[in-house]
């Protein structure tokens, strides 16, 4: 369900109109920017956002144009119950309970499937490091990578994407 549609069952449920709920639903569903599937729900859709993360942002109580106090955690447990056919309100337990915790998120031991690079091996992109410092001179436009293999920390600098050289990136 878009922002839109949640804000306007917010006004039909604590009255007003849409634009008093809009923002909250919009920051709801603002993780689909970087996780464009329902997994997104991670993030925003849980009982500890609702509860700890959107009155910091929103304030426990606001009024809407009716004049009417609602609770902004009111109208967060409402946008993830209509995402959840009205059946629960997910922990954040309940999502992760089944995480398979991957040796990068230990501390840094490795890298996230994303940053894998499309080279064969580290003499390949010590060659391809090694262009020279005119590769880098905007520096806007360079990347830089760390902990490129699982054995090493250090930060690698590379030029500007390529056609022919990229990364995995999502």
């Amino acid at each position: 369900m878009i922002p839109f549609i949640h804000a306007e069952l917010s006004a039909k449920r604590f009255g007003g109109v849409p634009e008093d709920y809009l923002d909250i639903h919009e920051l709801m569903d603002s993780s689909k920017a970087a996780f464009p599937n329902n997994a997104h729900r991670v993030l925003t859709h849980n009982s500890w956002f609702v509860v700890t993360i959107l009155p910091k942002v929103f304030g426990h109580q606001r009024t809407n144009s009716a004049g009417k106090k609602y609770n902004v955690k009111d109208v967060g447990e409402y946008h993830i119950l209509e995402d959840f056919r009205m059946k629960f309100i997910p922990s954040v337990q309940d999502y992760l309970e089944n995480l398979v915790v991957q040796p990068w998120m230990n501390n840094g031991m490795g890298s996230p499937n994303r940053c894998q690079l499309m080279f064969k091996n580290k003499e390949e992109i010590e060659r391809y490091v090694a262009g020279g410092e005119e590769m880098f001179n905007n520096a806007d436009q360079s990347i830089t990578i760390i902990d490129i293999t699982p054995n090493e920390s250090k930060r690698t600098k590379f030029p500007p994407f390529s056609s022919d050289r990229n990364l995995v990136m999502d």
